[in-house]
């Protein structure tokens, strides 16, 4: 079980205001300086729902904790406490401020097609390598907090703080993966933790509350062969449907950023990675396309053993993909290749946090 660690209160007043840059960063629309009443029920819009984030397991390690008891459905509004089979949980807005002060908001998106409720504060455990659990001390601030209703698709969202320097009264713990129990809840969901050393375990964690509708980004940088060291592009650098995405010299043109996001799109120019026409076949190119919902535009980001690369494969088909030839040569359109486990084409994605030995 998690141990509670108060932090000093001047410590907290000055995450707080972290929490807020850090909120105003990654879901700006979402962050209020006044909090609703507490037990006021706050519903969320629909959205189309996350499909990636987590994976609920049976039961926690002893590292983590359940997450606080939440309240009972409002009379009136019919919907039952969301269930953690029901969620995903993804990390997003990464902020930095001085003294080594680190802010984060999670997300939990109702993946579900039913609405459900939230209410209260999530459970939390760190693991380090190979699933080694790690020292874990949540802090819950105590603020007003209301009643989160989430409609198939929608999300709610916590403020994270923490320190990532060295602390006189304690190490620094390197997490590498994160347990997240949704309230009232024993089974857990299973997240990456950005590459964010935390000082003795130590983090403080707003109530969970309402929060914009729709996937939200995760992660944006390079996605490169790890066999020719070409990175993705969008071909000079294009936003119309049917742009091809090619292999190109890294350099860290805007062409070659992507962003991740929590419903396991990858995206860059506001539109999607995609195959051409929908296409399931092997040797079928790839494009950018109007982000829509697709199963060809949901991508999985793998890892070879402990090597910081993997394959990258298609949910609308099970292939990979490839550069075909691993050449070197400016320009050549990527396609879909068969998905062969860790002998498949492998790629390194800056933004995605590798597991260490």
């Amino acid at each position: 079980m998690i141990t509670s660690a108060l932090h000093r209160r001047s410590s907290v007043r000055g995450l707080a205001v972290l929490a807020v840059a850090a909120c105003s960063v990654a879901l700006a629309s979402a962050c209020s300086s006044t909090s609703p009443p507490e037990h006021q029920a706050v519903t969320s819009s629909p959205a189309p729902a996350a499909t990636t984030g987590a994976a609920a397991s049976p039961a926690p390690v002893a590292t983590t904790q359940p997450g606080t008891a939440g309240a009972p459905a409002p009379p009136g509004t019919g919907s039952p406490r969301c269930h953690t089979s029901q969620l995903a949980a993804a990390f997003t807005g990464l902020n930095a401020a001085s003294g080594g002060q680190r802010g984060m908001t999670l997300i939990l998106t109702n993946r579900s097609t039913s609405a459900c409720y939230v209410y209260g504060y999530e459970g939390l455990g760190f693991l380090g390598s190979r699933g080694s659990p790690l020292p874990t001390h949540l802090t819950r601030v105590n603020v007003p907090h209301a009643q989160v209703t989430l409609r198939p698709g929608g999300n709610a969202q916590a403020m994270l703080t923490w320190r990532a320097y060295p602390d006189p009264s304690g190490a620094l713990v390197y997490p590498q993966l994160t347990e997240i129990t949704p309230p009232d809840e024993y089974a857990y969901l299973m997240a990456r933790w950005p590459a964010e050393p935390v000082s003795s375990g130590d983090v403080s964690t707003w109530p969970l509350s309402a929060a914009p509708p729709g996937p939200v980004p995760t992660g944006t940088g390079t996605i490169q062969n790890a066999v020719n060291g070409m990175c993705m592009a969008a071909a000079g650098s294009g936003s119309a449907n049917g742009t091809k995405v090619v292999a190109w010299q890294c350099s860290g043109d805007s062409s070659q950023q992507w962003t991740a996001y929590s419903d396991s799109t990858l995206r860059i120019n506001g539109m999607c990675l995609d195959v051409t026409g929908r296409s399931t076949t092997i040797g079928a190119p790839v494009d950018l396309w109007v982000c829509d919902g697709s199963p060809s535009q949901h991508w999985q980001i793998d890892q070879v053993s402990f090597n910081p690369f993997g394959a990258i494969t298609g949910a609308g088909s099970g292939n990979a993909l490839t550069d075909p030839g691993a050449g070197t040569t400016d320009g050549t359109q990527l396609q879909m290749g068969a998905d062969r486990g860790d002998l498949s084409q492998p790629w390194h994605v800056s933004f995605y946090h590798y597991l260490d030995n």
